[in-house]
């Protein structure tokens, strides 16, 4: 039986009888076959494990890297605020604002006239000129330059030491004293070794650091964005980071010294660094040259496309594997030569971001802003006062020659706000707003006669007096107000004159700052005007505009019912030309008296003049603000970003907005990566409550404190190798979620 056995399975079986060479090689043949099959299981075993694994890392690299954009931005606003996420102030609200608007362009401009410097020399370049914005508030408002002085100083300290986060968003040159977008230190002493991560040349984060700090860097731990180094690099608290650095490899531990240390440095940097971690492969497919470029086309976009685009740049990097190359037309890496192979995902980015930035490239910002303040704001401005004062500004009123010295169209004589002097001891110069007797203007004059006369209107009531407007105000109680004196006689024109007022204050103010730095910091007041995120927020200068325009059209269509209601004049006396029956109509008006006026006319044209002013100006803030805050069409998302090729006949689409999708072929078959960011970017929003004297406006912060999320999926197909079976057999989608949670206090962390 052994005999048999060893007869079957001998190798002399394999050749031809009595011929025993070559047994070996054939051994060897079969060995190899087997020995590539397993090698193949073992490959497509560990492609699904390396695959799944770089989809993970690519999720929480790019949830990181958000949620150190998005946290930097949040707190910025927060301390903006005054370490608060919402801030109100009743009348005189003007010193508030003011001391806001002016801090920001204070410290926008120093960032851009002389670099980032020290936190607290921005510090004080904010608070003084917060304090000489709030102060100018405070005069103009009537709360006192004192006080407005003192806010405008804390509020300008808030913002100048979060200026080096402004200037490292902007892409401006980062210093290590203020690296993290916050003006906050790492302590002192602190000391910090390894690297801030990708996103600081960016904007994407930093660390920063106190007094004595340092940082201590080696190979494959170099500060930035592209670029390597061979040595050590020491950079201590004040110096320059260098321009284009990339990290490498490595990782970082940072070490605060000192418990007073400003946390939010330390924390954001800190999330860069574990960002950059995972990115060991940037430098291999994106050259710090172009990466320089992306950097720079990424801060010319608005601020929700820059944080978008550059969370799916940050994934896509880790798990693209896109071998094609293609020539350089679009001329990527800005070396002007064309006719170069370069990968197709450093082509697709290029022109992903080209596309992006055409639109905002179109728009120069500063002559749109520069023509809006000097011309159609500085035209609302006029019509605010002529509507309270009249008098002289009936000269900015086409063919209104003849009204010159008369009453504004919503001047009435029951009370009228007068700026008056109010010295303190602290303030000699302080003035304050007191409710005084006014007189009537055209439309008041009339809808008085038809009151008396038993013709009511709907928006509007005689009242309240000087004294009891000034008893209420005295009510208020902080930034709290009682709710106004309607029974007293508080009526729909009154609220909108008081209002007009207090957006002729704020233009006032705002037009009062240096113009150049106004239209550089533009951004720090123009939510005011015009809410890119909400543009129905009823408390923006836009929807109030048009607000008030169809408030007057309305007074206007109630106006010509009643009129028209009234009898026909009968004239008489010894020229024909007394009224024997007013109130009464002729022609197209009518008259309140015996003599021949027409008050319907004179009240028609201050009403329309008035609603076509609203008009005009609500549509100069809508064309204005929506050039200024432009949108990409979601067909641009779909352009071709890479030209046809033998392997990809169709191009490479530009992957769609959100998610992005980014499509190859290769020898091992077909791919696909998606990325989703799902976020909200932190922003100030206003609102307002109660009139100009016994409301609120307040400044928000929105989405402070949120969860974001990053969704990184990949698909492979299937392709078979003959004999050695199919690459990839498992085939499908792998998807990773990341999530992470920050706040504007102290909380940045994953949390999936």
């Amino acid at each position: 039986m052994s005999r048999l056995i060893r007869r079957l399975t001998s190798l002399t079986n394999l050749t031809p009888v009595g011929n025993k060479r070559g047994q070996i090689a054939t051994l060897l043949i079969l060995a190899t076959v087997v020995l590539l099959i397993f090698t193949m299981v073992t490959l497509n075993l560990g492609n699904v494990a390396i695959n799944s694994t770089g989809v993970s890392n690519a999720a929480d690299s790019g949830a990181l890297y958000l949620v150190s954009q998005l946290s930097t931005k949040s707190r910025q606003l927060y301390e903006g605020l005054g370490n608060t996420t919402e801030k109100c102030q009743k009348t005189g609200w003007a010193s508030f604002v003011l001391a806001i608007v002016v801090a920001i362009i204070a410290v926008v401009i120093s960032i851009v006239s002389f670099g980032v410097g020290s936190p607290l020399a921005l510090m004080a370049i904010g608070a003084v000129a917060g304090a000489a914005g709030g102060a100018m508030g405070g005069a103009i408002a009537g709360t006192g330059v004192a006080q407005g002085a003192l806010t405008g100083a804390c509020i300008g300290a808030a913002i100048g030491g979060i200026g080096a986060g402004i200037a490292s968003i902007a892409g401006a040159t980062t210093s290590v004293s203020a690296g993290a977008g916050t003006g906050a230190g790492a302590g002192t002493g602190g000391t910090a070794v390894g690297t801030t991560g990708a996103g600081v040349s960016a904007g994407g984060g930093g660390v920063a650091t106190g007094a004595g700090a340092t940082y201590t860097t080696t190979t494959g731990g170099l500060l930035g964005i592209g670029g390597t180094t061979s040595a050590p690099i020491a950079v201590t608290a004040g110096g320059v980071i260098p321009a284009g650095a990339t990290i490498v490899s490595g990782t970082a531990t940072i070490i605060p010294m000192a418990a007073t240390a400003a946390w939010t440095g330390v924390a954001l940097g800190a999330l860069s660094v574990a960002a950059a971690g995972y990115n060991q492969s940037v430098a291999q497919s994106i050259p710090g040259a172009v990466a320089e470029q992306f950097t720079k086309m990424l801060n010319k976009m608005i601020e929700s496309d820059r944080i978008r685009e550059s969370v799916f740049m940050q994934a896509l990097q880790l798990v693209v594997d896109d071998p094609t190359k293609s020539y350089d037309s679009p001329d990527s890496n800005i070396n002007g030569d064309t006719l170069e192979y370069v990968p197709d995902f450093q082509i697709w980015l290029y022109n992903r971001f080209r596309i992006i930035g055409s639109v905002t490239d179109l728009i120069d910002p500063e002559p749109v802003v520069y023509d809006f303040l000097n011309n159609y704001a500085w035209q609302f401005e006029n019509v605010c006062k002529l509507a309270n004062e009249g008098g002289d500004y009936w000269q900015y009123v086409s063919g209104a020659a003849a009204y010159v010295g008369q009453p504004g169209p919503l001047e009435r004589q029951d009370y009228k706000w007068v700026s008056t002097p109010a010295p303190t001891p602290e303030d000699p110069s302080a003035t304050e707003y007191v409710a005084q007797v006014g007189r009537d203007g055209h439309i008041v004059e009339l809808l008085r006669g038809l009151r008396n006369a038993g013709h009511t209107v709907s928006f509007w009531n005689p009242g309240p007096t000087p004294a009891q407007m000034n008893d209420w105000g005295l009510q208020c109680n902080g930034d709290v107000c009682i709710d106004p004196p309607i029974a007293l006689g508080y009526d729909e024109l009154d609220d909108m004159a008081d209002n007009l007022l207090e957006m002729g204050d704020f233009i006032t103010a705002l037009r009062a700052q240096p113009m150049n730095d106004t239209i550089e910091a533009w951004r720090g007041w123009s939510f005011f005007f015009y809410d890119e995120y909400d543009t129905s927020n009823p408390a923006t200068y836009l929807v109030r505009s048009e607000k008030y325009a169809q408030e007057l059209g309305d007074w206007i269509t109630e106006l010509e019912t009643l009129r028209a209601g009234l009898p026909a004049c009968l004239f008489g006396g010894p020229a024909g030309d007394t009224v024997l029956n007013p109130p009464c109509q002729f022609g197209g008006g009518g008259s309140i008296d015996s003599d021949i006026d027409d008050e319907f006319y004179n009240a028609y044209y201050d009403l329309g003049g008035m609603q076509y002013e609203m008009q005009s100006f609500h549509g100069a803030i809508q064309g204005f603000f929506t050039a200024l805050f432009p949108t990409v069409e979601e067909s641009a998302y779909e352009q071709i970003c890479v030209p046809p090729d033998e392997l990809n006949p169709a191009g490479k689409s530009c992957g769609g907005k959100n998610p992005v999708r980014y499509e190859w072929k290769d020898s091992r078959g077909d791919h696909e990566v998606t990325v989703k960011a799902v976020f909200n970017v932190p922003r100030l929003r206003t609102y307002k409550t109660g009139n100009w004297f016994s409301g609120k406006v307040c400044v928000q912060l929105l989405y402070g404190a949120e969860n974001t999320q990053v969704i990184v999926s990949r698909w492979d197909s299937s392709k078979g190798m003959g004999a050695l079976g199919t690459w990839n057999p498992f085939g499908g989608r792998v998807t990773k979620a990341a999530r992470a949670y920050y706040s504007y206090n102290k909380q940045a962390q994953l949390v999936n």
